[in-house]
């Protein structure tokens, strides 16, 4: 079973933006998905617009947590309008269902297939348990990276259900999808990208603490 939480083992360093299982490093899923052309989003934008983007959606997520968990306005959306556009229209999302947060932001990875990411929401909504990514500013639908990336995270966390929630400064879009097949989509993802291949004799390496319990079916996949 995947690794739920962050654990003494398996750890996300934040300074890196790195993911580590011991003494090995994962590839994350955004490295994965650059290493096969995906995840270009800010493709012909300049560098200074580019730092301003990321600087808004990094904020904006900041914000989105923070009501969740306190109900309260984030300084962020104080300071910004643009986040706090964002944020309006996360609330009008949330104020339109009946949402339970089971929690956010966390750092997960796979045992046999030996990646790592950090995704953004797991929540119950209408009933449904539904692991949801926040995108803001990204185009009028959701790109195929997008699809790839929650059935990456899906896998870590055995979630059926995934959904898209893109954020606009005037509303909300959101999309509840089967989960089975992005997560078979993401299996052939990693398998060309040699994750397997360049991990599997490391593991026989990492000390018997750190092994996985299923690290044996990486032929399986």
């Amino acid at each position: 079973m995947p690794k739920m939480k962050t654990t003494s083992n398996f750890r996300f360093d934040e300074k890196t933006h790195t993911y580590w299982l011991g003494a090995i490093r994962l590839p994350s899923v955004s490295e994965i998905l650059k290493a096969h052309g995906f995840f270009d989003m800010y493709k012909g934008v300049p560098q200074g617009s580019r730092e301003v983007a990321m600087s808004v959606g990094k904020m904006t997520h900041e914000a989105c947590y923070h009501y969740l968990k306190h109900g309260k306005i984030h300084q962020h959306a104080r300071n910004f309008q643009e986040v706090k556009d964002y944020l309006y229209s996360f609330i009008e999302f949330v104020d339109g269902h009946e949402v339970e947060v089971i929690d956010c932001e966390q750092s997960v990875y796979h045992p046999s297939m030996f990646y790592a990411g950090t995704y953004d929401l797991r929540i119950i909504i209408d009933g449904k348990k539904v692991l949801t990514d926040i995108k803001t500013g990204v185009g009028d639908k959701p790109e195929m990276w997008h699809f790839l990336q929650s059935g990456a995270y899906a896998l870590c966390t055995s979630d059926e259900l995934m959904g898209i929630l893109k954020l606009s400064k005037q509303t909300h879009d959101f999309e509840i999808i089967d989960a089975a097949e992005h997560k078979l989509a993401w299996i052939k993802l990693v398998e060309s990208f040699g994750v397997f291949k360049k991990y599997k004799k490391q593991v026989a390496e990492i000390p018997e603490t750190y092994a996985p319990q299923n690290i044996v079916n990486v032929e399986a996949f």
